[in-house]
């Protein structure tokens, strides 16, 4: 019997955090929707682009992959990445940072957009 969407999706973020050690501490601080735009780059690799600081070894690897169905499972773990990386900061009281004039709207604190943010305000 084949595997549902949902046990597929939860092997590949377990081999996330197991194989490849993206846990949701390593994960929180991804402060400017990576995660997100990493899923969406596995979705549709023609229109999205690929979190820019990100290695690209994974990126060749999921443009690799030999059919949708592998791509999706990945874009799928990307989102529960996500939900536990939000859920890990409201646990935690974690406060993001919003500025209207940046694009990526949010930064874990002030000073760590002043000071890294790759939007350069």
């Amino acid at each position: 019997m084949k595997k549902t969407g949902v046990e597929l999706i939860a092997e590949e973020r377990q081999e996330q955090i197991e194989k490849h050690g993206f846990d949701v501490k390593n994960d929180a601080d991804y402060s400017h929707n990576e995660l997100l735009k990493a899923c969406l780059f596995a979705i549709n690799p023609a229109q999205f682009e690929w979190p820019f600081y990100w290695q690209e070894k994974f990126r060749e690897k999921i443009l690799n992959k030999p059919n949708e169905i592998e791509r999706l499972k990945i874009a799928g773990a990307f989102i529960a990445a996500a939900i536990e990386r939000l859920q890990f900061l409201e646990e935690k009281k974690v406060e993001v940072f919003s500025r209207p004039e940046c694009v990526f709207k949010y930064c874990p604190t002030p000073e760590l957009c002043k000071d890294k943010c790759a939007c350069g305000y």
